[in-house]
């Protein structure tokens, strides 16, 4: 590898030599290479980094994303990355020679002035008119003279032009009489300069003798890295004719120092001389050279002066006298300050003024326009918001709103809390509560619960911040729905603490995922002090709204300060974590979290509190407490102030959530589906529905319930388990099946299909006799079917004929079998039973089939014939099986006729 690498190296630096971009095979090797050798080749060679990123490479994946510079959100800048948006470590100046962005090139056809010198070599282009016409070329030669038709020799070098042509003009009118002449510059000398020094490239070119000193800096490529742009000089003949600042023409537009060169002339750029720095909140900031005398004041002039938010009042002087460095604050509105001279190495820091204004009052969350507004004395609440339907949105909490305020001797944050309908203007001009704003007072309105408000509207601008960061944002599954909550989710569970990034890390590769998260990030910590964000808090939910004032109180908490956060859960609107109120109570915290659910217990709830830590058991000590809520809330028990770290748990009302509803169809008095309470039985539901109909059989009634079909749906599948294992077992064993396995497995997914009933065999006649034990309590989604009176047998099974015959009282089994044309071949008379109407099982004795007596066959009763497990290969779960499956097939047949 390190062979290959040096080989391409070397390549690629005598490739560079000859073009000023590498060719697609020497960046396509230069992508196989790893990330950190990109970067170091691409840096040598002047290579955008960017080009050599391969996007699905392994150290890349394409389900990451590079982070390259710390981002803004748009519109605006915060308070803490204006210094580090605001710094520039380049030398002022050297942007000028960028190939990239010169447009730089030699002009021969351009105006000659007057004052430019004839030498040998320069072509003069003569045009007579008048008495005769004709055109002439003359150049100059060696001995400086030009030999001029009808005029002779005439000596033009060392002549300024001007000069030279009223020469000509004159001479010829003089020796021609009726001819007049013009005069112009034809192809001019080319002349030899020297660029010498601390040039980009140094050495000898042959430029037109129009060339300036700016014009031998282009074509040299510029200054080095070390050159100076304020110590150019022109040397001729081994005196300096001539000394060129840069900085002049660059600042000041003056360029009454770039002369014309002439031939043999050196351009000598000297080695960069002192140089300090000044950034932030100026208009150029930057590296600038510095003369010998330049003061604090000529600096801020260099780089353009101040911005108008630009703290004048406090800016930092990073010096070092070869000894150590010392940091020196100035006032620029002080004449001694201002007045400093230069140090080589200066680092001057103009820094910005706070984001936050002065006395002043931000309002954001649920209000139709959150934004920063002036403070003054004695303003209350209800100057700023004046009206509930004008000035807040439809989904606001009128019930409570918190106002965040520094404590001034301690700068602790403080919340409070107050009922925000009282501090409002009712429709009668009466203000119940007057609420006084104090200085950087910050006021959160909430929505009802966790609602939010245009939620599509803020995914809209989450997804402007990340359109630089995604290729293809609008087709990737991260960015999809509400995806603000999704991340916002995420970022709860990680406990991240708001704050801003101090800056990128170049090429950090993190998922699409993280980088989402850490742009709400960025957004959540500037809601309360960035305008453009402020406006968008009125999208934000309850807890999102609070995410960041809950990191602040766990950031200013310590040892001596416990952190200022309590706990909310169970069956209140937002469960979770709140800002522990100046007022401390449960009543206004329980307001806080967004009042109680009406199924909340209110006899009831749980308060933990910390007590501290046993270092016995090492373990922490908690404290639970039970309180009454209804006591606390109607205000017959004093309140209980909470304390940093208590958990306020509120129970639920046992089985609020518990819908318990009974199907009664058939032939009851009123049918329909009734809500039962806990512990109520059948026979009292059929009371409160009215009782039977005159036609109802309730023989025939039949109960279902879910657990119960659960039940037998796992007994069935379990069978038909056993049944597929023993027809693999006997198809591989000595014992021959008769029917082949194929079918006989066929023939058990057929009977699988079958749905389970759920029916529980009940006694309608003693329940309602009112025999306690035929009764039944009932559970949610149980059903009840009352048939009318059904006056037939039905038989099924191996017959010849399945149906349905009219009961008749002194028929026996026999005589039914008859009637459906007597038994098949596969029948197993010996195990023939009756599923009665109530859903019982009879199985008459074998003696006893001719007896209609004996046998108490009934209307609705049907008559089973099963095929004989022998003829079935012996297979005993067969009987098993198919009577799950005649029991199924007889309770739905007897539900599809009610």
């Amino acid at each position: 590898m390190f062979k290959f690498f040096t080989a391409f190296l070397l390549a690629f630096c005598i490739g560079t030599a000859f073009a000023n971009t590498p060719s697609p095979e020497m960046l396509a090797q230069l992508k196989n290479l790893p990330l950190e050798q990109q970067q170091a080749l691409a840096k040598q060679f002047g290579i955008d980094p960017n080009t050599l990123i391969n996007q699905n490479t392994p150290e890349n994946p394409a389900n990451t994303v590079q982070v390259l510079q710390p981002k803004v959100i748009p519109g605006e800048q915060s308070r803490q990355r204006t210094q580090a948006v605001r710094t520039v470590n380049t030398r002022f100046g050297l942007n000028i020679f960028n190939p990239e962005i010169s447009t730089f090139a030699p002009v021969d056809n351009g105006p000659v002035p007057d004052s430019y010198i004839l030498g040998a070599g320069d072509t003069i282009l003569l045009q007579f008119f008048g008495k005769q016409s004709s055109s002439h070329s003359l150049q100059i030669d060696r001995d400086g003279q030009v030999v001029v038709p009808e005029a002779g020799a005439i000596v033009l070098a060392g002549l300024s032009f001007g000069n030279a042509r009223q020469l000509l003009i004159d001479r010829i009118r003089q020796s021609t009489i009726g001819v007049e002449v013009a005069v112009s510059m034809g192809k001019m000398r080319t002349i030899n300069i020297i660029m010498a020094g601390e040039a980009k490239n140094p050495g000898m070119y042959a430029v037109s003798a129009l060339t300036t000193v700016t014009q031998a800096l282009f074509v040299s490529g510029g200054v080095s890295d070390i050159g100076s742009l304020r110590n150019i000089k022109v040397n001729r003949a081994g005196k300096t004719v001539a000394e060129f600042d840069l900085y002049e023409l660059l600042l000041q537009g003056l360029n009454s120092k770039d002369i014309h060169l002439m031939h043999g002339d050196v351009v000598f750029i000297s080695a960069l001389g002192p140089t300090v720095s000044i950034n932030g909140e100026v208009r150029r900031p930057g590296v600038y050279e510095i003369n010998p005398g330049d003061t604090i004041q000529s600096l801020l002039s260099l780089a353009g002066g101040v911005n108008a938010k630009a703290n004048t009042a406090n800016v930092s002087l990073e010096r070092t006298d070869g000894k150590s460095k010392n940091l020196l604050s100035l006032q620029l509105s002080n004449s001694q300050d201002i007045t400093q001279k230069l140090h080589n190495g200066d680092k001057l820091m103009v820094h910005p003024l706070e984001a936050r204004f002065n006395n002043q009052v931000t309002i954001l969350g649920a209000v139709a326009r959150p934004a920063v507004y002036a403070w003054q004395p004695d303003i209350k609440l209800h100057h700023l918001i004046r009206n509930i339907w004008s000035d807040l949105l439809v989904s606001t909490d009128l019930q409570s709103a918190i106002v965040v305020r520094n404590n001034p001797n301690s700068r602790m944050h403080e919340v409070f809390s107050f009922n925000l309908i009282d501090n409002i203007k009712d429709h009668a001009g009466i203000i119940r509560n007057e609420l006084t704003l104090q200085p950087d007072d910050i006021i959160l309105i909430f929505h009802h619960g966790s609602e939010g408000y245009n939620r599509a509207q803020l995914n809209e601008k989450l997804a402007e911040v990340l359109q630089e960061d995604f290729t293809n944002l609008f087709n990737s599954p991260a960015t999809s729905g509400d995806f603000f909550t999704k991340a916002f989710s995420a970022i709860q569970e990680k406990s991240q603490v708001v704050s801003v990034p101090q800056q990128s890390v170049s090429n950090v590769l993190i998922s699409q995922d993280e980088l989402i998260e850490r742009r709400i990030n960025e957004l959540l910590s500037q809601v309360y002090y960035n305008e453009t964000q402020i406006a968008l808090s009125q999208h934000l939910t309850r807890q999102e709204l609070l995410y960041p004032l809950l990191q602040m109180l766990k950031r200013q908490s310590n040892h001596n300060s416990p952190m200022q956060i309590v706990s909310v859960t169970g069956d209140v609107k937002v469960p979770g974590e709140y800002p522990l109120l100046k007022e401390g109570n449960i009543k206004a915290q329980l307001a806080l979290a967004g009042g109680l659910n009406a199924s909340a217990y209110l006899p009831r709830a749980e308060l933990s509190r910390f007590e501290g830590f046993s270092f016995e058991s090492n373990s922490v000590k908690f404290n639970n407490v039970p309180i009454q809520l209804n006591a606390i809330l109607n205000g017959t028990e004093p309140d209980i102030v909470l304390r940093s770290r208590d958990r306020l748990n509120v129970f639920s009302a046992p089985s609020w959530d518990e819908t318990r509803i009974v199907k009664l169809r058939g032939a009851v008095r009123f049918p329909g589906d009734y809500q039962i309470v806990k512990g109520e039985t059948l026979s009292q539901l059929i009371n409160r529905a009215g009782g039977f109909t005159d036609d109802a059989y309730s023989f025939g009634a039949i109960f279902t319930r879910q657990s119960i079909k659960q039940q037998q749906r796992e007994q069935l599948n379990k069978l038909l388990e056993q049944v597929k294992s023993d027809i693999a077992t006997k198809s591989i064993s000595a014992q021959m099946l008769a029917t082949p396995p194929q079918q006989a497995i066929a023939l058990v997914n057929e009977i699988a299909d079958a749905e389970p009933v759920g029916r529980v065999v009940l006694s309608v006649e003693r329940l309602m006799a009112g025999d306690v034990s035929s009764d039944i309590v009932l559970e949610h989604n149980d059903n009840f079917f009352v048939p009318r009176l059904n006056n037939t047998i039905t038989i099924i099974g191996e017959v010849q004929h399945t149906g349905t015959h009219l009961f008749n009282g002194t028929f026996s089994v026999e005589d039914y079998l008859k009637l459906s044309g007597g038994l098949r071949k596969r029948a197993d008379n010996d195990r023939l039973y009756v599923i009665r109407a109530d859903g019982s099982v009879l199985i008459p004795p074998r003696s006893r089939w001719f007896s209609a007596q004996a046998t108490n066959l009934l209307p609705g009763d049907t008559i089973v014939v099963p095929v004989d497990i022998e003829y079935k290969d012996s297979l005993s779960l067969w009987s098993q099986v198919t009577q799950i499956f005649y029991q199924s097939a007889v309770a739905l047949a007897a539900i599809s006729r009610i």
